[in-house]
């Protein structure tokens, strides 16, 4: 049970280092000049040389003059101060606007009509008049959007990403967060720092092995896919003691830097993305240093995404290894103190569902993860529901396993995880490597997730699949078995997968998945994996052609393609406007490199 004292960290009083402020809300030339003017008003030592010419009985009126400047300037100043500290403290873009897409949709005739065969008729299907009015089935017009302002890109191109293409051009919106229908949601590790960043737990974390004390070397690399670090702001970058092609040392960036975070969330709002679920692992969070770490760094979301105007909520993991079933009384807690001293849910970005914050729990029911006792589970699920004062309720959805509608493979085969599951507000099955080719995810659509969608729209519950571009897991397998050498001695370790072990063919790979899931009038949502995700390989965010000179690595052209280091985001983008049905349902990639 989480005991540490909270340190809170909420955006009026969190410590910001000099090199580490950001002038969101300056004071304009104008404003400098006219406060100026009034100080001069108000200067005694003027106004004392000025007395000297006066008769006694004028001196009076001066001093009834003065001091009524001085009130009027003080009020000015004051309220100049407030105003700048609200900005200052929420920056909270378009939360008083008007949403800026319609609460109701129109019918799904309003929908490209072109209909993949592989999907059941429609008639088949419940009408939208049996539909839950949780869960409306029905996706918008392309006539029902918003209006779209084209993207300019930064002046100074990164040297892996074309400069003039048209295709470069893509809209921005406001997305709405008071809904999760017709979302793409990203998932934000945002889990990387380094020594001497700040943050409490001073060291390399997720860029390097910790087995020989994370010495940044080519021999502890974790991560398959290197970023490219030509946007970053430079004081916050760490150099390494690897070399790149071009010999410089390979640098890596922070995510306790806020300036790191918003130039993530920039690149969202630069192509279109609506924003992210950020993961807030619950293994060693009872720690103080991972604690300050983990809410820090989730504050630096909040204010980036309330600065760029995306939404984000919060996304709890409990398959930790160390984890039991205590860390649901924990994770309950740490909720409570998340709402209570950080105040996350009143941001105006942070996003919600039928009236209530989103809050994801990934790690339900799954046969590798110690959480395993229902009744605690049960009650947690309805606390967070119903008995919990109203300020902590939430639409909570689960990330669980895949064979959750038939409790088999990757899932408890016990019945009472059906009630647990039909208890949720949202299911999202975790599907990263459960397909790897194209043929692959047609079979697995058709058999499994088509049904589990249909089922859950049937039982009024929403379902989010998951879609991501690829998967590479090399480096991070190789420390891992060079860590566990007794089980490599004993046989139990599996082989090295290679790099690129499911390839994203262009991206392909991932607009196969956009498709079906934009096509089927079951699916609504989409949880997109992931953003930063290099120990994996599934990041879609900005990725260097200019790697290191040693070891392997996962480039965007390791399929015989020439792709731009935006590539993926520029994917991402494109699917959401399939889903808003803003361009026609495609099955081929509609924009070029």
């Amino acid at each position: 049970m989480l005991c540490q004292p909270i340190h809170v960290l909420n955006d009026a009083s969190m410590p910001i280092e000099a090199d580490d402020k950001f002038e969101m809300n300056k004071v304009s030339d104008e404003e400098t000049a006219s406060l100026s003017a009034r100080s001069s008003l108000i200067n005694p030592s003027r106004h004392k040389r000025e007395e000297s010419f006066l008769v006694p009985k004028q001196r009076w009126w001066i001093i009834y003059v003065l001091i009524s400047l001085v009130v009027i300037a003080l009020v000015i100043g004051l309220s100049i101060g407030i105003v700048m500290k609200r900005e200052l403290e929420s920056n909270e873009i378009e939360s008083t606007k008007p949403s800026a897409y319609p609460s109701s949709y129109p019918s799904i005739s309003s929908r490209p009509t072109q209909q993949p065969s592989y999907l059941p008729s429609l008639s088949n299907q419940p009408s939208t008049s049996q539909a839950p009015s949780s869960y409306p089935s029905n996706k918008p017009s392309i006539s029902m959007q918003p209006t779209l302002r084209p993207s300019s890109h930064p002046s100074s191109q990164p040297s892996d990403r074309p400069s003039n293409s048209p295709t470069n051009t893509v809209p921005h919106f406001i997305p709405n967060v008071s809904t999760l229908n017709n979302q793409i949601i990203v998932g934000y590790q945002g889990w990387f720092s380094y020594p001497g960043d700040g943050a409490p737990i001073n060291k390399w974390k997720h860029w390097f092995s910790t087995s020989t004390n994370g010495d940044a070397t080519i021999e502890n690399v974790d991560i398959d896919m290197y970023p490219l670090m030509d946007e970053y702001d430079e004081r916050d970058l760490e150099v390494s003691n690897i070399k790149l092609n071009n010999g410089e040392l390979a640098k890596f960036y922070s995510n306790w830097k806020f300036r790191t975070v918003l130039k993530h969330f920039e690149w969202m709002e630069e192509y279109g993305i609506s924003g992210v679920f950020h993961m807030r692992f619950m293994e060693n969070i009872d720690k103080h240093k991972n604690h300050d770490w983990k809410t820090k760094v989730l504050h630096n979301v909040r204010r980036a995404a309330q600065h760029t105007g995306r939404v984000f909520a919060v996304s709890y993991n409990i398959a930790g290894r160390s984890l039991n079933d205590s860390v649901l009384d924990d994770l309950k807690n740490d909720w409570i103190r998340l709402v209570d001293n950080e105040k996350i849910t009143e941001s105006g970005r942070y996003l919600r569902h039928n009236g209530r914050p989103v809050l994801r729990i990934y790690g339900i029911g799954f046969v590798d993860v110690n959480v395993s006792d229902t009744s605690r589970l049960a009650e947690l699920i309805e606390w967070f529901k119903n008995g919990a004062d109203p300020k902590y309720r939430v639409f909570l959805i689960g990330g669980v396993p895949t064979g959750w509608r038939e409790r088999v493979h990757d899932a408890r085969s016990e019945e009472e995880w059906t009630t647990i599951y039909q208890s949720l507000d949202g299911i999202h099955p975790w599907h990263v490597g459960r397909f790897a080719t194209l043929n692959g995810f047609d079979t697995y659509f058709r058999n499994i997730i088509a049904k589990d969608a249909e089922l859950c729209n049937e039982l009024g519950i929403l379902y989010m699949p998951t879609m991501y571009p690829g998967f590479s897991w090399h480096n991070l397998n190789k420390n891992y078995q060079s860590k566990n050498i007794e089980r490599r001695e004993e046989g139990t370790l599996q082989m090295v997968p290679p790099i690129n072990s499911i390839p994203r063919l262009g991206g392909k790979f991932m607009w196969s998945q956009a498709y079906k899931y934009a096509s089927d009038p079951n699916i609504n949502t989409i949880w997109m994996a992931q953003f930063d995700e290099v120990d994996e390989g599934t990041a879609i965010f900005k990725v260097a052609k200019n790697v290191p000179n040693e070891g392997q690595w996962l480039t965007l052209d390791i399929d015989g393609l020439q792709l731009p280091s935006d590539w993926y985001l520029r994917l991402c983008g494109q699917a959401q406007q399939m889903m808003f049905g803003n361009i026609e349902l495609s099955e081929s990639i509609p924009i070029e490199p």
